[in-house]
């Protein structure tokens, strides 16, 4: 394993600002939310400051509270998503970002988060832009100001970002991002050679490496005093996905299963990747002789896309070899996210996924999946393949 990699992580892990940049509440802001949501302030409030529920909502309204009332019901009413709390802490955080709204302190005095980040906001109101966005007529111009605003919640990391993966690699995995990237305090220099460390490791390293971590997030929070000295393993990578999602958003960078970001001059490598997935799903059935589809069963990637690093390590696991026709029902049992039941074997005439760090754990799957028997050795050692293969071997940067 590299050691270097593995050193900087370990210890990054036990710092407080262990999850680094914080650009962007946990909430999706697609194009036509943004939209509507920016619009239902105007109707009700217009261009008058209006205040908000100050605190957590206990299920008693505030007096002087009416107009924010009002638009978190009229904003349930439109998109069916909305609550008093997640208006104020989720939305308008980012709003205030992309240069929709200000936010004001109970004197009326603007407030800048960056500076005054734990002041109390007591109301909000929308700037010239956010109303110019609301009257723009032309879906393509208000499109560009979404992307423009985008951009503004993204700036901390968009040059360097740009630079890393117009000069340095083809793609970085969703973990490269939260591991190393997302670390504002190394250079972008230090961030290159460490993904390049990190992908020296095997798949399966890497698994286990995360693995790891996850256990000592574990330990960390059962001797915890307080929220701020917690660790939180999902919350880190969903925040680290929604940036993925808001990089997207943007001119200069697509996303490819959402967990592999490139740069948006690297459309062919994506359309490329998107082709080959369903090809991959076609030669399966063919592979498997399997003549027709059955309405209550899908594909199964034995070993996750989830765990790819690098564009090239998803044309590896992307592969027909290492597709499971399986039942809807027992593909439930398998985890979304983190799954360990990645290495496939027969044993006694039963085809079963195991977890390779806990040979107790396992799922049976032979009755719940459709495959020829001729195929299982050659499945089983393409399985191996992906479990050992280096990705610095098939990513020469």
């Amino acid at each position: 394993m590299s050691n270097e990699f593995r050193d900087y992580l370990l210890n990054r892990i036990r710092q407080k600002n262990y999850r680094g940049y914080h650009l962007s509440q946990h909430n999706r802001l697609p194009f036509d939310k943004v939209s509507k949501i920016l619009k239902i302030i105007y109707e009700v409030a217009q261009e008058q400051k209006f205040n908000i529920h100050i605190g957590d909502d206990k299920g008693s309204k505030q007096k002087g509270c009416e107009t924010y009332y009002q638009i978190v019901e009229k904003i349930n009413q439109t998109i069916g998503q909305s609550t008093i709390n997640s208006l104020k802490k989720n939305i308008f955080p980012d709003f205030e970002a992309m240069g929709f709204i200000e936010r004001f302190d109970k004197n009326g005095k603007i407030i800048d988060k960056k500076v005054d980040s734990k002041k109390t906001i007591y109301s909000v109101k929308l700037t010239p832009l956010g109303k110019r966005y609301v009257f723009e007529n032309n879906p393509k111009e208000q499109y560009r100001m979404y992307i423009k605003a985008t951009e503004k919640i993204l700036q901390k990391i968009i040059d360097d970002l740009f630079i890393l993966l117009y000069q340095e690699f083809d793609s970085i995995s969703v973990w490269e991002f939260m591991f190393i990237f997302s670390d504002p305090d190394i250079s972008l220099e230090r961030k290159t050679q460490l993904i390049k460390k990190s992908r020296q490791m095997t798949n399966l390293q890497h698994i286990h490496l995360r693995n790891e971590i996850q256990n000592i997030f574990k330990e960390i929070n059962q001797t915890a005093k307080n929220k701020t000295e917690k660790r939180d393993f999902s919350n880190w990578y969903n925040e680290t996905l929604q940036i993925l999602n808001l990089l997207n958003q943007t001119i200069y960078f697509k996303t490819f299963k959402k967990t592999v970001l490139m740069l948006a001059l690297s459309q062919e490598a994506l359309e490329f990747n998107a082709t080959r997935s369903e090809n991959a799903k076609i030669k399966a059935l063919l592979w498997h002789e399997i003549s027709q589809k059955k309405s209550d069963y899908e594909f199964h990637h034995i070993f996750p896309l989830e765990y790819a690093t690098c564009n090239k390590d998803l044309e590896l696991i992307d592969d027909y070899r290492n597709l499971i026709y399986i039942s809807q029902k027992s593909h439930k049992k398998i985890p979304k996210k983190n799954n360990l039941f990645l290495q496939i074997a027969y044993e006694n005439n039963r085809l079963i996924l195991h977890n390779p760090f806990d040979k107790n754990l396992f799922l049976d799957i032979t009755h719940d999946s459709v495959f020829k028997i001729d195929n299982i050795p050659e499945m089983i050692n393409y399985n191996r393949k992906i479990l050992n293969e280096a990705v610095s071997i098939l990513n020469k940067n």
